[in-house]
């Protein structure tokens, strides 16, 4: 029972964490109409792996940390959002999921493009206080999954509605692994905000040993080079 409890509350936070990702998109798309759309520096809260780190980037990526100890390539065109852009969009998010809850913190967070028009793949990463243990999520029943994939699929679809979108494909829950890590893994597929081509969105949740790690990832189905960066950029993860 309480391995169910901690699953349906990491199934809240991936519904609010994606309506906040849902807003970061328009925050973006406002942010383009009134700046230039070349790529953001590179925000103090994620900052590139120093020199002494023994990680070379690959050619067109740089390496960045989010903290306790994941770091990830990005690619180098790749538009980094502000903290305070983030900090806004994560207040607008949980105002509109009325959530009290002030324990996640998202440092860093990008799109392939920074007009949302031509915007085709998105990278989040956010930290939590600790729901579950790894070896509880490695353990959890089929039943236990399938509950919190239910409580996923009846919460998030009405939160997309309000966004102007809707599943086109109900999550999918697993326990799989991602650089080594054991995650709790939801897979999903949405309608996209502006166009009728849809979206595919995988949430990693990784416990770490102080918080955990929340990687989100989606990208628009058509684009073979947004699916390929996205991939490379898993691909990249490391976990200290």
């Amino acid at each position: 029972m309480n391995k169910i409890k901690g699953l349906l509350k990491l199934v809240a936070i991936f519904i609010i964490i994606k309506v906040i990702f849902f807003f970061s998109a328009e925050f973006s798309k406002n942010q383009a109409m009134s700046a230039n759309t070349a790529p953001r520096p590179i925000p103090a809260t994620a900052p590139i792996v120093s020199s002494a780190h023994a990680v070379v980037p690959k050619d067109g990526f740089r390496r960045y940390v989010a903290g306790y100890g994941v770091s990830v390539e990005l690619p180098e065109k790749w538009f980094i959002l502000a903290h305070s852009q983030v900090k806004d969009i994560a207040d607008i998010g949980s105002k509109a999921m009325n959530s009290q809850d002030k324990s996640k913190q998202t440092p860093l967070a990008a799109n392939s493009s920074a007009d949302q028009k031509q915007n085709q793949a998105v990278f989040r990463v956010s930290f939590s206080d600790n729901l579950l243990t790894e070896s509880e999520i490695q353990t959890a029943t089929a039943a236990e999954i399938k509950e919190a994939c239910d409580a996923l699929n009846n919460g998030l679809n009405p939160g997309l509605e309000k966004m102007g979108t809707h599943l086109v494909r109900k999550p999918y829950c697993s326990v799989g692994k991602i650089a080594g890590k054991t995650a709790f893994i939801a897979d999903y597929q949405r309608s996209g905000a502006y166009g009728p081509d849809p979206w595919r969105v995988l949430i990693y949740q990784i416990p770490l040993s102080a918080k955990t790690a929340m990687i989100t990832v989606s990208y628009q189905l058509v684009s073979d080079a947004a699916k390929n960066q996205i991939e490379e950029i898993l691909s990249s993860l490391l976990f200290e």
